[in-house]
């Protein structure tokens, strides 16, 4: 017996240094760190060590979020239902201690392409929530806020634009419109009516969003000075090409071809997009389009990606901005279709 708790003493001690190891390096965004902690404090949760119900909850829970943050999303799902249940088992299937792990699966569904997966997570989540603080609450449309975001991550959704909507429903009525949370928001419809071909909607948003944003504030100023460069890029878009026709997505597998005859004036380079970029992904999309009589694509379509749908947006947001000289036949310029183009994104 008093082996055995010695044993257990160790393991606690062994545990709680693990443990503080794991938010320090969780705190400071060294994901990769945090996954090989946040892995052992999981396995001496599960072993022989004695530890209440809540704080194996909270570490497997945490544990899923590691591998997601490290670009593991496939992986932390089974972590994150389990997390989900041992939560539902200390608090009840109605708790708000829910929401944050339903939303770690929604987001890690989302990864994987289980979009209907995503949308079940998302709505559980905010049902809970409505329960708890109400309709059109502030809590609501923070949450409606984060959602919008978290589908934006992954693909172009309606859904996306339905939850920002919602955001900024409440924060107009809720919140002087001048705080950081309705710049945020407006900046994110706004990319999201980009992202859906509306370049004027996305411009009124972007124009809210420049004079609401801090300048004092890294990570906002940052969304700022992005909502200036989508308003440049937007008035040069609008001012070549006046009416965008609707983007189309469809998946085939396709070699990156590049017709002899087309000369490029301008080829824009993507944006790298944050989320990507932070778990250490590359990868690259093959998009099609049509160019116009003027030089500049249109019914453009992603073809095939390779690493998921991270890439899709900013590939989609370059490509307009191409510029070729325009095809000549017969003395007179013509639309020429079929022109594929490989984005690449490779990390230095």
């Amino acid at each position: 017996m008093a082996l055995a708790q010695q044993d257990d003493s160790y393991l606690r001690s062994e545990f709680d240094r693990v443990w503080s190891d794991y938010e320090q390096n969780a705190l400071a965004e060294n994901y990769e760190a945090a996954l090989r902690f946040a892995r052992r404090a999981y396995e001496l949760s599960d072993s022989s060590l004695t530890l209440d119900a809540v704080l194996v909850a909270e570490v497997t829970a945490e544990f899923g979020n590691a591998l997601l943050m490290a670009g593991k999303a496939s992986e932390s799902m089974p972590i994150l239902e389990l997390a989900l249940g041992r939560t539902e088992s200390v608090y009840g299937i109605r708790s708000p201690k829910l929401i944050s792990v339903l939303t770690s699966l929604a987001d890690a569904s989302g990864t994987i392409q289980k979009q209907p997966v995503q949308r079940l997570y998302l709505a559980r989540a905010e049902n809970i929530l409505i329960n708890e603080y109400g309709a059109g609450s502030l809590a609501h449309a923070d949450f409606s806020l984060d959602a919008g975001i978290l589908i934006l991550d992954d693909f172009v959704s309606l859904t996306a634009g339905t939850y920002l909507e919602k955001a900024i429903q409440t924060y107009s009525e809720k919140l002087p419109p001048t705080h950081p949370n309705v710049g945020t928001a407006q900046y994110y419809l706004g990319y999201y009516h980009l992202v859906s071909n509306d370049a004027k909607a996305a411009r009124s948003h972007f124009a809210i969003a420049t004079k609401v944003l801090p300048r004092d504030i890294a990570d906002l100023a940052d969304l700022r000075s992005l909502a200036r460069k989508h308003l440049r890029c937007i008035n040069t878009i609008l001012r070549k090409d006046p009416s965008f026709k609707p983007t189309k997505f469809r998946k085939k597998k396709s070699a990156d071809a590049k017709p002899k005859d087309l000369v490029p004036i301008l080829r824009v380079a993507p944006t790298y997009p944050a989320t990507a970029q932070r778990a250490g992904i590359e990868g690259y999309v093959d998009v099609e389009f049509t160019l116009n009589e003027q030089g500049r694509p249109i019914d453009i379509e992603i073809l095939y990606r390779c690493n998921g749908p991270y890439f899709d947006a900013a590939s989609i947001l370059a490509v307009r901005l191409f510029e070729y000289e325009p095809v000549v036949r017969d003395g007179k310029a013509v639309l020429y279709p079929g022109v594929i183009s490989r984005i690449r994104y490779e990390l230095e």
